[in-house]
């Protein structure tokens, strides 16, 4: 009969049976999953492959009406800017060569603050002396050696413009209505006296359509810098700016810059501490105007007009 201990044996090994009948059911169930699932995996793969595919046109579609929507937002900011420009006054810059030979003042060295006496003043003028063609750096090095010339603004437009220019400038206001062609240049518009518009310390002028009006500019510069630029990639000189609205809700501004350049001196051959003043300016002397940057008042974005 067997013993307390075998029948133990018994139970134990009956268990362990059982255990990997178990073991062995699942793992067969688990195969059958896997084959089960392996047969599923390629209609998966096609239902993702379509998901992507329906989203990535969703997203194309999403891009073309964005597109869309800049397109008609760019057409609709043009059709504005473009009749803003039908009724915008178009203002040109015109910058005579400046007289010749240039002016010398002993009494100052470089171009005024805003409370110092004007360069283009009578008694500015009047101290200055026109003609000097001799430097010599011990003495003349500080000297301040500047240029006058004659500006006109035309507008061609069809509108009113109010103009302000920046820099050592004065305006004729003289009530000429006649081409005056031997104050500057010849002119095919009317050259009217500039008249002041708004308050005076904006110092804005009105150009009416079909006009022109006239002014006076001077830059300058120590004599040491006219010889230290004498032979540089840039010269000496220096800007002047012009800005330009028109009047109405829908508007515009210009920003017009001008520059004078030049190379009045050169070296004596002998002596590096002499410089005389050139005798042929052709080629040494520049001024010139670059196209006007608008900005369109509805906006806040510029381009060149």
């Amino acid at each position: 009969m067997p013993s307390l201990s075998d029948w133990v044996q018994i139970a134990s090994a009956v268990g362990a049976v059982a255990a990997a009948v178990v073991g062995w059911r699942a793992a067969v169930a688990a195969r059958a999953s896997a084959d089960a699932a392996n047969k599923q995996l390629p209609e998966l793969r096609r239902q993702v492959e379509a998901s992507n595919i329906q989203a990535s046109a969703s997203q194309r579609q999403v891009e073309l009406a964005q597109q869309a929507a800049q397109d008609a937002s760019r057409a609709a900011r043009e059709a504005v800017r473009a009749r803003a420009d039908e009724r915008a006054p178009h203002v040109i810059v015109a910058l005579s060569e400046p007289k010749w030979p240039p002016y010398v003042d002993p009494n100052r060295s470089m171009m005024p603050y805003a409370n110092e006496l004007r360069l283009l003043d009578k008694e500015s003028i009047q101290r200055s002396t026109q003609g000097m063609s001799e430097f010599f750096m011990t003495k003349h090095a500080n000297w301040f050696m500047w240029f006058m010339g004659t500006g006109r603004l035309i507008n061609e437009g069809p509108t009113a413009a109010r103009v302000r220019v920046s820099g050592e400038i004065v305006m004729d206001t003289s009530p000429s209505l006649t081409h005056a062609p031997e104050r500057s240049f010849a002119s095919t518009y009317p050259i009217r006296g500039a008249q002041r518009v708004g308050d005076r310390a904006r110092d804005e002028y009105l150009v009416a359509p079909g006009t022109a009006i006239e002014f006076d500019w001077a830059i300058g510069a120590p004599v040491r810098e006219w010889a230290e630029k004498s032979n540089a990639p840039d010269a000496a000189g220096g800007e002047i700016s012009t800005a330009v609205w028109s009047y109405g809700d829908a508007g515009t501004f210009d920003n017009i810059r001008s520059e004078f350049r030049a190379r009045p001196l050169r070296q004596d051959a002998d002596n590096p501490n002499q410089w005389h003043l050139i005798e042929d300016t052709i080629g040494r002397i520049g001024v010139v105007t670059y196209p006007a940057k608008r900005t369109w008042l509805f906006e806040n974005q510029s381009d060149d007009a």
